[in-house]
């Protein structure tokens, strides 16, 4: 925020020309100076450069909050939702927890967009609005419909479907836009309490400019914890595992997987699941690969059939 005279009765003109010319253009470079080159370069005294920087504090300071009183307010606003998939359920200890990042990688043949959408499909009876972040153009209103109308036949299902708000972009700069445009939704009052992001490699490796992708990648992890933890959203993210073969000791061919968007992006999710298609081609593999931060080998097995349900 940059100084103005409405900012302290003693920030007269000259006061703020002679901070200018010091480099002091902020009311941040201002509290970081020292006191005796404020006074050396300004006609303050000493005992008002204090009362202004006091003044200054106060004004633009985040309001303080008691810790029982933010945890009261964590707990009344928490849920822990299951996913309707009873061996993912207990491979996540419950189901989906709020304020949590959840990302489901897998090869591009591993059934992940089929996956999560079952998963919305269980979550959506629950009446709370959902963001579906569309980035392939995947996403099938008629194929979401018919799994609603299999398990809950003489539910609304159409009513269901309103409650899922589909965002469709073409490139990571209309990413950040989408999700800042989810955040002024939610400041507005619509309770949602589920954000799905498809398939988030795509938007990545269509650019080499590394700098770039990380720079955009940074903004996305601020965005995607603020709406989790401030605004207590499950935020669930599918994304690539890509496998690279190279020369390891004694020349041997080395296998390597690794999780697309880059290490930057490796240490955002709190969740990770890897999902796998087993060799008999009728069940799935899920794998707990990391939990808060915790490196798990938890696993278990979700027959295809899931699909249908």
């Amino acid at each position: 925020m940059l100084l103005t005279r409405v900012d302290h009765s003693s920030l007269t003109e000259d006061v703020l020309n002679a901070l200018k010319k010091k480099g002091i253009y902020s009311v941040l470079d201002l509290l970081r100076a020292e006191n005796g080159l404020i006074e050396k370069h300004t006609s303050l005294t000493y005992v008002e450069i204090i009362e202004l920087k006091k003044h200054l504090a106060k004004s633009y300071s985040a309001a303080p909050i008691k810790a029982f009183t933010y945890y009261q307010t964590v707990l009344a606003h928490s849920a822990l939702i299951p996913t309707g998939i009873s061996e993912l359920d207990e491979l996540l200890q419950g189901g989906l927890f709020t304020g949590t990042i959840y990302e489901f990688c897998g090869s591009a043949d591993a059934g992940k967009l089929q996956f999560t959408l079952t998963i919305l499909a269980n979550i959506v009876r629950s009446d709370s609005k959902i963001y579906f972040v569309d980035t392939k153009g995947d996403f099938s209103a008629k194929r979401l419909k018919t799994k609603l109308e299999r398990k809950s036949p003489q539910q609304d299902c159409l009513g269901l479907l309103s409650n899922i708000i589909v965002k469709q972009i073409e490139d990571k700069f209309q990413l950040i836009t989408a999700l800042f445009e989810v955040k002024r939704d939610l400041e507005a009052g619509p309770e949602a309490k589920v954000i799905f992001i498809d398939s988030l490699s795509t938007l990545f490796f269509s650019s080499n400019d590394h700098a770039e992708n990380n720079n955009i990648l940074n903004h996305l992890a601020n965005i995607l914890r603020y709406l989790a933890v401030e605004k207590n959203m499950i935020i669930i993210v599918t994304n690539l595992i890509t496998t690279w073969v190279g020369a390891g000791f004694e020349n041997c061919e080395e296998t390597v997987e690794k999780v697309a968007c880059g290490e930057y992006w490796r240490r955002v999710p709190n969740v990770r699941v890897k999902i796998e298609k087993l060799s008999n081609a009728d069940s799935l593999q899920l794998s707990l690969s990391k939990h808060f931060n915790v490196v798990l080998n938890d696993q278990c097995t979700v027959p295809l059939s899931i699909f249908n349900s």
